[in-house]
C-alpha cells in the first residue's frame, strides 16, 4: 500500500514538473511568436510604403488632410520615417513618447502598429481621437 502512496506521488510530482517546464517553454514560444508577427507585420508595411511613394502615392498629404493638431506617438522605425517625411514637406506636428503628452492634440497618429488596439482603447480613456499609421496609408 506504501509503495502504491509512494508511487502516485512520484508520478504526481512528475506531471507537475512536467506542466511547469511546458508552461515555460509554451510562454517563452508565445513570446517569440508574438516577436515574429510583429516585425513580419512592420516589414510588410514599410515595405508597401515604399511601393506606394515608388508610385507618387504620399501618406504626407492623408495627414495633411487631419483636421487640428497632429501628434506621432510612438518611436519605433515608422515614427522615424514618418517624422523625416513630415519635416521635408514642412508639415507641423508634436511628437511624443507618453500618451499624457498627448492630450493637447487634436488627433494622434500612432507608429507601434502592433499595439494599436491597445494604445487606442488607453487614449480613448483620455479622451484623446486616435488613428493608426495602417488606417491613414490604406485609405
Amino acid at each position: 500500500m506504501i509503495g502504491y502512496i509512494v508511487l502516485g506521488s512520484l508520478v504526481a510530482l512528475s506531471v507537475t514538473i512536467g506542466i511547469k517546464a511546458y508552461s515555460s517553454t509554451h510562454y517563452k514560444l508565445e513570446i517569440e511568436r508574438e516577436e515574429h508577427d510583429k516585425y513580419l507585420r512592420l516589414f510588410k508595411f514599410m515595405g508597401n510604403w515604399m511601393v506606394a511613394e515608388e508610385r507618387g502615392q504620399s501618406i504626407i498629404s492623408s495627414i495633411t488632410k487631419l483636421d487640428g493638431e497632429i501628434c506621432i506617438f510612438g518611436d519605433n522605425p515608422i515614427s522615424a520615417v514618418l517624422r523625416s517625411k513630415l519635416d521635408k514637406a514642412s508639415v507641423e506636428y508634436k511628437f511624443v513618447t507618453e500618451m499624457g503628452n498627448c492630450t493637447e492634440s487634436e488627433v494622434v497618429i500612432v507608429t507601434d502598429i502592433s499595439q494599436y488596439e491597445l494604445i487606442q482603447g488607453k487614449l480613448n480613456d483620455l479622451g484623446v481621437k486616435s488613428i493608426s499609421v495602417e488606417d491613414l496609408f490604406y485609405r
